[in-house]
């Protein structure tokens, strides 16, 4: 006799592309579980598109990242959210869940929630409250019934209020590929950021270490690993260098490119971690509106903005960030880096210390799959 499936409607949010990365994994793994027929919508990217997710809107309409930015696009944003409130009504899912996108996700399901009395609510990449705006963790243990963290130390901002909270492992443990470390590293990567706002606020920065590479070490050539749906400015921002530079969504391509590179620039986030997991050393940067920048400044707790030199509350990634971001100490940094093979081997060997508290075996999307089935 055959058994019948029990049929479960999610409605996912994601609206930044590593939402999509996590999403994408999460529904992979959903899908595995035979004794469920699960099916997806909300929004999301093209991974989460190609895993099977009925979206309503694409990450893409999501490039703001902060507050100046998000006054400017507030009525589409707006306009989002109200469309998917009612499309999220509509279906009446088992299971709402929201991947970091603070800001948005909570808005969305204070909302729903009085519509939908039976289901249930996760949010998946917790709140930063260590860094800024603490009540957050009281407010969210209101709308959730599950919390996913990726970083272990977030825990205790929640349990507190009674939220079950389950430290999941990190995503950039989910890429498992080996590499063989070649003696001579010949590339640079560079890494603009994974929104459009971020690629055109950093844009003047990368034009010139474009330029200073060419000219001060022409010995190596650059890649810049980027998404599709930011090819295009990549390539107009790189149109006036005389040398090729590789610009690569290829994650085939750039897995071959990763062991090659002697140092990266990268816009501060995710990123940051994945190369540092990587064993390339690198120098964050980011820029935020200067009114947002003021405006921030009254609220956040921690003077960095890498995660690696907030757990260690001391410097180990250089890190030049808003105001005191400008081209002298962009240089000033870079040079001391790329010269430098004993500060990037002791970059390395301390970054390494703190990489490691955020491994727990397996993928973080399935260790999310195992907690979501528990609730189901």
């Amino acid at each position: 006799m055959l058994k019948i499936k029990k049929n479960i409607k999610v409605f996912i949010i994601a609206t930044e592309q590593s939402g999509d990365n996590l999403g994408s994994d999460l529904i992979k793994y959903l899908k595995m579980k035979y004794k469920y027929n699960i099916s997806f919508y909300g929004i999301g990217g093209d991974k989460m598109i190609k895993e099977g997710l009925v979206y309503t809107n694409h990450v893409s309409d999501f490039k703001s990242i902060g507050f100046f930015e998000i006054l400017i696009n507030l009525r589409k944003i707006l306009s989002i959210l109200s469309s998917n409130i009612k499309e999220a009504i509509k279906l009446n899912p088992d299971l709402v869940i929201t991947i970091d996108s603070p800001d948005f996700s909570f808005r969305f399901v204070k909302r729903l929630k009085n519509h939908l009395v039976k289901t249930k609510f996760i949010h998946y990449v917790a709140p930063s409250v260590w860094a800024w705006r603490e009540g957050r963790a009281k407010d969210i243990s209101r709308l959730y019934d599950l919390l996913l963290t990726i970083f272990p130390f977030e825990k205790s901002y929640f349990k507190k209020y009674n939220l079950k909270t389950v430290f999941v492992g990190n995503p950039i443990f989910n890429n498992r590929t080996k590499f063989k470390i070649p003696k001579k590293k010949k590339y640079i990567a560079l890494m603009p950021g994974s929104r459009l706002n971020e690629v055109n606020s950093l844009e003047k920065y990368f034009k010139f270490i474009i330029n200073h590479i060419h000219s001060s070490y022409p010995q190596y050539s650059i890649y810049i690993p980027t998404l599709p749906y930011l090819k295009k400015r990549i390539t107009n921002l790189t149109s006036f260098s005389k040398k090729k530079i590789i610009i690569s969504d290829n994650n085939k391509k750039l897995d071959n490119l990763f062991p090659k590179t002697k140092i990266a620039i990268v816009c501060s986030g995710t990123a940051a971690l994945e190369m540092t997991k990587k064993n390339i050393p690198i120098i964050v940067i980011y820029k935020l509106n200067l009114f947002t920048e003021i405006l921030f400044s009254f609220f956040v707790k921690t003077k960095f903005a890498n995660i690696i030199n907030i757990m260690a509350k001391k410097s180990i990634i250089p890190e030049i960030t808003n105001h005191k971001l400008n081209i002298s100490k962009l240089k000033f940094s870079f040079d001391s880096l790329i010269k430098n093979e004993k500060l990037q081997k002791l970059q390395i060997k301390n970054a390494k210390v703190y990489i490691n508290k955020l491994k727990l075996g397996k993928n973080c999307s399935y260790n999310a799959c195992l907690e979501i089935l528990k609730i189901i």
